[in-house]
């Protein structure tokens, strides 16, 4: 009897430890994922044209564009400290934090204004080939800024001479791009629904690789630390790419008129903002390299498809007109 009593009570421990253990294990469930909300807006005035916002999280400021203008808001504050003026058809900012150098693309004058980062003051303004600017991005490993354009070219500039140093001709119109700032820049190509790989130190596209089911492919983001390209597309659903071999990794839904897509590697979070309808913010969430699934759809505004993020506060700006105002709409974690 003493043995069976004994038999009994190690199965009874050797199964708590055994539940113990695998829900140590498993995978948060979808309640404990973070709820977001716009949790504040602010206002900057009567409505403009605006397209991207950048934030320049060396110096808490948020680089908005307005038509003819970019606006440097105080990130903390929210209030305006600065403005860029006559950079007409503004459409996208960079930064060169090792160089002390910002960028904006012109694309009423195909023409790059330079400014000092610190001081917000203009340097000179650089004219391209290309028609149409479109993105901007910095290259750090080779200090070049890539600009690419709806005239079907992106246009290289060497970021310590201030002058015009190439232009690629890539597999089609060029949408979104961004680097791994080693030497690699991916870019969509919006009306052939590809990617392309350009070797920044030759100046070469290397790859060119089918997304597939993709339907004009704007935004893209990457997670550098799982080797994931992430490109929302026009047919209502997000494509993960593998940034080593061009395969396809996955794919989940997301709204209409979709573009701006971020990727937070902390919280392993992908936001797509849509701006059709109402307005949309689809938040998907990476449980593996390989695994995503959507986790909220957030109203926001209808035509709100741009964004960027505070990489400290984790704040999302979202730039929109509301009743003839331009606001920018604030994201974040829902407070308990």
């Amino acid at each position: 009897m003493k043995i069976q009593m004994t038999s009994m009570t190690s199965s009874k421990l050797l199964l708590a430890l055994l539940l113990m253990f695998s829900s140590l294990q498993s995978p948060p469930s979808f309640a404990e994922e973070p709820a977001y909300e716009i949790s504040s807006k602010f206002t900057l005035g009567d409505a403009t044209t605006y397209d991207f916002t950048a934030v320049d999280n060396m110096r808490l400021r948020l680089y908005v564009t307005r038509g003819d203008r970019v606006d440097v808001v105080n990130s903390e504050t929210h209030k305006v400290m600065g403005t860029i003026s006559e950079t007409y058809g503004v459409r996208g900012v960079a930064f060169a934090q090792d160089l002390n150098l910002g960028f904006t693309s012109n694309s009423q004058t195909n023409t790059v204004t330079v400014f000092d980062l610190n001081s917000m003051r203009r340097i000179t303004d650089i004219q391209v080939a290309g028609t149409g600017l479109d993105t901007i991005i910095y290259e750090p490993a080779v200090h070049k800024v890539y600009v690419f354009n709806h005239s079907g070219t992106i246009d290289v500039i060497d970021a310590k001479t201030l002058k015009v140093i190439n232009s690629i001709k890539p597999s089609g119109k060029p949408s979104r791009a961004i680097t791994d700032n080693y030497g690699n820049i991916y870019v969509n190509i919006q009306d052939r629904a590809l990617i392309d790989v350009i070797d920044a130190s030759s100046d070469k596209v290397i790859s060119t690789w089918k997304l597939e089911r993709c339907e004009q492919p704007l935004g893209l983001a990457f997670d550098i630390d799982h080797s994931r390209l992430i490109s929302s597309c026009r047919n209502r659903i997000a494509v993960v790419t593998n940034s080593l071999t061009g395969s396809p990794i996955a794919q989940f839904s997301i709204g209409e008129n979709a573009d701006t897509v971020l990727y937070d590697s902390e919280t392993r979070n992908i936001f797509v903002a849509n701006g059709g309808g109402n307005g949309t913010l689809t938040i998907a969430h990476q449980s593996g390299a390989d695994r995503y699934r959507v986790i909220q759809n957030l109203a926001t505004l209808g035509g709100v498809k741009t964004m960027t993020m505070n990489k400290q506060s984790k704040e999302i700006y979202l730039p929109a007109v509301a009743e003839n105002k331009f606001v920018v709409l604030v994201v974040n974690t829902k407070k308990n």
